[in-house]
């Protein structure tokens, strides 16, 4: 575990209103010298402004911890290190990424979800592929 919390409550989704109209967004908390990646996580109908994530979940299981709205929350390695990559460089704009906006325990909300998700994206203000380990001169680079 990054954060060194082992007795911290799991985070549990609360439903959205309509699936196919809502989504969450997440917002990565300003560094402040805490290795501990903290996170809010909100509804939103889907055609406000956000920025997209796109990367891969790898094979790797979920075995990064992350806090999301208080509560651990188990991410993929690749996923961890993109948003603590984001988190260092102050990017901390609204993000939709599918790992931790979609319940993915949750297989209705999983389809109506995967239904509009060409819609996700086309109302994204930015889409950024991460294709992990980037240095951070490189990020730099693209102005992400």
């Amino acid at each position: 575990m990054k954060d060194g919390k082992k007795n911290a409550e799991s985070f549990v989704y609360e439903a959205l209103g309509d699936a196919t109209k809502d989504v969450r967004i997440l917002t990565i908390e300003p560094d402040h010298d805490d290795a501990t990646i903290k996170c809010s996580l909100g509804h939103r109908l889907l055609d406000d402004s956000h920025t997209c994530l796109s990367y891969t979940w790898g094979t790797e299981p979920a075995s990064e911890t992350i806090f999301v709205n208080g509560k651990q929350f188990q991410v993929r390695p690749n996923l961890w290190r993109f948003l603590h990559t984001a988190r260092r460089l102050s990017y901390v704009r609204p993000f939709w990424i599918d790992a931790i906006c979609i319940d993915q325990m949750n297989n209705k909300e999983k389809g109506s979800q995967v239904s509009i998700i060409g819609d996700i994206y086309f109302n994204a203000v930015t889409v950024i592929v991460w294709l992990d380990l980037w240095d951070v001169e490189t990020i730099a680079l693209y102005n992400v």
